[in-house]
């Protein structure tokens, strides 16, 4: 007999209602009633323990959940219509389902159903990706959940009206309480499987909390990040109530949450490699800034050095000297960068920014907590981190530990940077330095200069996304103005006045001109992400209304003070947005005290008190943009390759002119770049070429009838 054939005979025998059952249990009134329609396939053993103690009579625990695949899924739902209408449903219910199996590249006959992982699909991708609105994204959402939810037996998810007791006083009081809106929000869900659970405030633990993921996770229509999310609030809700006197009646107790740091995923603490660290942050860093030679001497003492040694030369060698230079035409700085480099001093195009040094620093501080983590080891010093033994042991752990679906040149990049400190610093034998560098090939991927994950955003770009691309200014201007003539109504019918346009103008709207500026100057020139960001309003020239920004190319990759500066030469269109930028609404985007804010996109802290910097997070947020409105997740460094790659789609032999565009110094650089996207585009000139030939009216195509 099962669950429901015993309730049934229950209520048969007794008479009793099926609501006045679920109230009398303590449970839901429908509690009852979900169970014997199937919508509550699964109840918690807490519920049916409270059902028998109600009854009287021992019930039987629920049949297991059993997993189908989404064959059998289909199978279930055509077996279950009874009717045509019901057939009608079906069928319209296997074609959603058929669509998310299509998109996600699923197997029906293998593809187990997995609501988390539909979920995830949802979570993962927006609207535009597949073209559709997001009032439709969301219908198919709840329509798929729907079926999953149904077919699984998962119903109505109880809400904090379903019970009644002690937590839904509790509840009641914390909704008149001054906690913050997101923990008032939080407490009904989880107060709810406490009372289910017959969990007292005070028997809460880390292990409730983890039992109450879980369940998070089977009954939510939420991503796992989300539920995790949301029980670390749970436990900070716990927090409160245990130091507020107005819960100081029940007794909470206020375990930590059961996640892990994630910040830390080694265990090793930082006072673990604390040594290695002060070592590299003494001697590395001021060595790669260009601020101190490899012996210690600064670079202000070695200028000085120089200067009292010009100031000390005889006169007359002074002049043969520079008879000597002048054959041979070398230039004051050629002469002064080969003295720094015997030095010991890194010549500007070897140094590293402070970006690039917080990056390669935490590499190394991840590679040493892994290696400690695995074996115990500890490196300590400059010495230890270079040594070959040492290093082989730990590439191999960071290899395993960053394994993923696409190769990585993650390992070879840190073996890299040690390798470089090897060299200019440590000062190791040949056959050390020999042995880091078999290190350095034997980690390193069989991938040119992009990605396979690049690769494999650039190939997910369809003709419509591309055409979305390019057009993604004029959309994001369209929406800028639809809410600047939003706010102006607004104000007229608040005030009796429609004030001008920039008058509506904040911090907010102001950011939104600054993407669409952004994005018109990456698809001019697509220059990096610093040469982007670092834009200062005094590199800008105008001539006949239009505006060129001036790089100078001392700050741009692979080049130095001999080369020519990296021009942007804007459009008319995109001149006329920038100078009403720069005139009308930039202003309106300075912080307080950031009124002489040197750079075109000043910075957004709102919360620091950093002035007088750029803000460097605008194109992070230009991408979030780009995947919301496109449906394609990029990163900032891909901006570069994908406008390449589009002017490559049209026509392969652009090369050269690709390689102008993107400031390659030599063609082979371009080449190195898109060489693996030449197969792509081959095939796809070789089917337009099949397509235009069977459009010819001698070849006849015939298409299937379905």
């Amino acid at each position: 007999m099962t669950l429901q054939d015993a309730l049934r005979a229950y209520l048969d025998t007794s008479g009793e209602s099926m609501r006045s059952l679920s109230l009398r249990a303590g449970l839901g009134a429908k509690a009852v009633a979900d169970i014997l329609s199937g919508k509550s396939r699964y109840p918690t053993p807490r519920t049916v323990a409270a059902l028998t103690d109600a009854t009287g009579t021992p019930l039987p625990a629920p049949e297991p959940e059993q997993r189908m695949t989404y064959a059998a899924l289909f199978r279930a739902l055509r077996e279950g219509a009874r009717d045509e209408a019901a057939a009608k449903q079906a069928e319209r219910r296997i074609s959603r389902l058929t669509w998310l199996l299509r998109n996600a590249n699923w197997i029906a006959e293998t593809t187990m159903v997995d609501r988390q992982a539909v979920i995830a699909f949802f979570a993962a991708n927006t609207p535009a990706t597949f073209g559709l609105k997001k009032s439709s994204y969301a219908t198919y959402k709840y329509d798929i959940l729907e079926v999953i939810d149904t077919a699984t037996g998962r119903g109505r998810k109880r809400t904090i009206d379903d019970i009644a007791g002690p937590y839904r006083a509790i509840q009641d009081r914390v909704r008149q309480s001054d906690l913050p809106l997101d923990l008032k929000n939080n407490a009904g869900s989880f107060f709810v499987y406490l009372h289910d659970e017959g969990i007292a405030p005070g028997e809460i633990t880390t292990d409730t909390l983890a039992a109450y993921f879980e369940h998070r996770l089977s009954v939510a229509r939420t991503t796992e990040k989300t539920c995790r999310k949301h029980v670390k609030r749970v436990a900070a809700l716990l927090a409160r109530l245990t130091r507020d006197p107005d819960f100081a009646e029940y007794g909470f107790a206020a375990p930590p949450h059961p996640f892990p740091d994630t910040r830390d995923k080694f265990g090793i603490s930082e006072a673990t490699i604390a040594p290695l660290i002060a070592e590299f942050d003494r001697r590395v860093a001021p060595w790669v800034l260009g601020e101190m030679s490899r012996d210690g001497l600064s670079r202000a003492e070695f200028i000085a050095v120089l200067d009292r040694a010009v100031v000390e030369e005889d006169p007359r060698k002074a002049r043969l000297q520079a008879r000597k230079r002048a054959r041979g035409k070398r230039s004051k700085d050629a002469r002064r960068n080969e003295k720094l480099s015997e030095s010991g001093f890194l010549l500007p195009n070897q140094q590293w920014s402070e970006r690039t040094l917080a990056t390669r620093r935490a590499q190394i501080v991840a590679l040493a907590k892994a290696l400690a983590a695995e074996t115990g080891y500890v490196i300590d010093t400059l010495e230890d981190l270079t040594d070959p033994d040492v290093v082989e042991e730990a590439a191999d752990i960071l290899a395993e530990i960053n394994a993923g679906e696409f190769p990585s040149s993650y390992v070879a990049v840190v073996l890299k940077t040690i390798r470089k400190i090897a060299v200019g610093l440590v000062g190791r034998e040949a056959a050390d330095l020999d042995a880091l560098s078999e290190l350095i090939e034997a980690h390193a991927t069989d991938e040119t200069a992009m990605s396979e994950r690049n690769l494999a955003k650039l190939r997910a770009f369809t003709e419509t996304q591309i055409g979305a691309f390019l057009d993604l200014s004029s959309k994001m201007l369209n929406d800028l103005n639809a809410e600047v003539d939003r706010r102006r109504r607004q104000q007229k019918r608040e005030t009796g006045r429609r004030p001008a346009r920039l008058e509506v103008y904040d911090r907010a709207l102001a950011q939104r001109v600054m993407l669409v500026l952004a994005h018109d100057i990456l698809l001019t020139r697509a220059p990096r992400r610093g040469n982007v960001t670092a834009i200062r309003l005094d590199w800008i020239r105008w001539r006949e209304g239009c505006a060129t920004i001036v790089v100078p190319s001392i700050g741009v990759k692979g080049r130095d003070g001999q080369d020519p500066d990296l021009l942007i030469p804007l459009g008319p269109a995109q001149s006329d947005l920038l100078r009403v930028f720069i005139d009308r609404i930039r202003a309106k985007a300075l912080l307080d005290g950031d009124e002489e804010n040197p750079f075109l996109f000043p910075i957004q802290d709102i919360g620091g008190s950093r002035r007088n910097q750029p803000y460097k997070a605008l194109l992070d947020r230009l991408c979030r943009e780009v995947h919301v409105r496109i449906g394609v997740r990029i990163n900032p460094h891909l901006y570069r390759h994908l406008i390449g790659w589009i002017w490559l789609r049209e026509d392969p032999d652009r090369l050269p002119e690709v390689q102008k565009l993107l400031g390659h110094k030599r063609l082979e650089t371009t080449l190195k770049f898109y060489i693996a996207l030449d197969e792509s585009l081959a095939l796809q000139r070789w089917q337009d070429h099949i397509n235009e030939r069977q459009k010819r009216p001698d070849r006849l195509r015939a298409r299937l009838a379905a």
